[in-house]
């Protein structure tokens, strides 16, 4: 009996549903004050059901809150994010 080759078994397996391509290099601008914006761009491609599936308040909260730590902790606490009525 032949041995399956195992790159086509994990390559059946990784078969990505989403698709993200990077648009622009991120920009940065500093303002007088010290503080620092960023603008990162790409386009994400999944497919409708994904979609539906991830794009409710609920998930889109818990995305937002998870990428705010991360931001935090990776800069040792010199960023902080504010919650208000009007933004983040």
């Amino acid at each position: 009996m032949r041995k399956r080759d195992p790159r086509h078994v994990a390559g059946r397996r990784r078969q990505a549903r989403a698709r993200v391509k990077i648009i622009d290099v991120p920009e940065s601008d500093s303002s007088p004050d010290g503080s620092v914006s960023t603008k990162q761009k790409a386009e994400v491609t999944l497919p409708r059901s994904e979609l539906d599936r991830l794009w409710n308040p609920e998930y889109l909260e818990r995305l937002a809150r998870t990428y705010w730590r991360f931001l935090t902790r990776v800069s040792l606490g010199m960023l902080e994010v504010l919650y208000s009525e009007a933004g983040r």
